[in-house]
């Protein structure tokens, strides 16, 4: 099945219909908080990007973990990771997704868990693309 943009894959399996919601560049607020990640690296430029490449580089696992959880342990332990190290670069929106996840506190709610890894699937993308076109213009 292909997916669509509304899609999304949990514990294997498809399923359409996930609800969706607006992306972080209709509300104007940027996907990475630049002052907070300048105030974390001591505002070096290289270490920003560093730390942005190395973000980056575990996002996607991080993500995936989420998508594949098999246990309550497992969601957990991924929507932990999303979370801190969203905050970490100032990643607030994706933070807040990884989160409200983790508040699900596991795997029962499948409906919640669809819903919960579309929102980080998103933000996660927003992120990603922001920190593709910042760190290319530094």
């Amino acid at each position: 099945m292909e997916r669509g943009s509304s899609d999304v894959e949990f514990g294997g399996e498809t399923y359409g219909g996930a609800t969706t919601y607006s992306a972080c560049a209709s509300t104007g607020v940027q996907p990475i908080d630049r002052k907070h990640l300048a105030r974390y690296t001591l505002s070096d430029r290289a270490l920003e990007i560093e730390v942005l490449g190395l973000f980056l580089e575990q996002l996607p696992k991080s993500v995936d973990a989420l998508r594949t959880a098999q246990s309550d342990q497992d969601w957990a332990r991924a929507a932990h990771t999303i979370k801190g190290s969203s905050r970490c670069v100032g990643a607030w929106r994706l933070a807040r997704m990884g989160e409200q996840a983790e508040r699900l506190g596991g795997i029962a709610n499948r409906r919640a868990c669809i819903d919960a890894v579309f929102r980080v699937e998103v933000a996660a993308e927003e992120a990603r693309a922001y920190i593709v076109e910042l760190t290319s213009s530094l």
